[in-house]
């Protein structure tokens, strides 16, 4: 008979986001002395791939570990025969790894608002891509420096308007963006970005109007 074990164990999603250690241990469940295995056979296909031959057995146990570190589905076969020709069942497992962070995309790399005329402007229309395991959430918030922001940001399947009008007594205010995106396997991205509405427009040479 043979089995596996699997560390560290996937997530309760059944990814993995870190390196993943298989062990294989095949025994014929009988003294050496009796026959004992002839081999353990173990290979992995897909994202990851190798093969191995452990010859007879030691302790009565054969034993083959295996790191899988390659993103994607890694599949491990396994099989042990003993020294009588008879073959054990064939054995697969099915490792999913994912270390990799979705991207956001979508957010101003520079933003001015201007003029101050209180209008809602469309300044961002963010989103988020995950090659893995699959995109799972994106959350996109945004807040001021302003005393509120009540009827100010307005945010809607990504699109961000933000209202162009200075703080109390023509005081500059900054818009802070935060975009967070999940994965299926858990890894967390997050991007931020800033919109200005200037004291004065002389004050903010090269900065790009948003549209």
């Amino acid at each position: 008979m043979s089995g596996h074990a699997v560390a560290p164990p996937a997530g309760a999603a059944g990814w993995h986001r870190t390196d993943v250690g298989v062990r294989v241990v095949a025994s014929d469940g009988h003294l050496q002395t009796a026959g004992g295995l002839a081999w353990l056979r173990v290979a992995m296909s897909g994202a990851q791939t190798g093969a191995w031959e452990v010859p007879g057995e030691h302790d009565g146990y054969s034993e083959q570990r295996v790191e899988v570190t390659a993103e994607g589905r890694t599949t491990v076969t396994y099989q042990a025969q003993d020294t009588f020709g008879n073959p054990g069942a064939r054995h697969t497992v099915d490792i999913d790894v994912d270390k990799t962070a979705p991207v956001i995309r979508g957010l101003p790399e520079r933003c001015t608002l201007w003029p101050p005329d209180g209008r809602l402007v469309r300044v961002a229309g963010v989103s988020a891509s995950d090659a893995g395991s699959g995109l799972a959430d994106l959350s996109v918030a945004a807040t001021s420096n302003a005393r509120s922001d009540a009827g100010d940001v307005v945010i809607a399947d990504g699109v961000v308007y933000l209202r162009a009008e200075k703080r109390r007594r023509g005081r500059a205010r900054v818009y802070a963006i935060r975009a967070t995106a999940s994965d299926v396997a858990g890894n967390v991205a997050t991007a931020e970005a800033a919109c200005v509405v200037p004291h004065s427009r002389g004050r903010h040479h090269g900065g790009r109007d948003a549209r």
